[in-house]
């Protein structure tokens, strides 16, 4: 599946330390669907996903794109964390930071 993410959310893990709850819309599924991703600071996927999350936090709100591909669904409305994704777009507005 292909995804944009819309919004990455902290929270605290219930195992210590951060997650982060990642919120992507399908672009490949019409009308898109809206899944969701748990990533843990504290699990080997978190290397995977960090340059991600940084990209997307730092970014001003609504002024980055992020599109990955390779995301695999194991449950209805869940992305695996542990998909080998990889970016096919980034974009931001004018005036917006990387």
């Amino acid at each position: 599946m292909n995804g944009k993410i819309t919004a990455i959310h902290d929270i605290p893990s219930q195992h210590g330390g951060k997650a982060f709850r990642i919120c992507l819309s399908s672009v490949d599924e019409n009308p898109p669907r809206s899944y969701k991703s748990y990533v843990y600071e504290r699990c080997s996927n978190y290397v995977r996903w960090y340059s991600v999350i940084q990209a997307f936090k730092q970014a001003a709100p609504g002024k980055c794109e992020i599109i990955l591909k390779g995301l695999n669904v194991f449950k209805h409305g869940y992305v695996d964390a542990d998909s080998e994704f990889f970016l096919i777009k980034r974009t931001l507005a004018p005036g917006a930071q990387a």
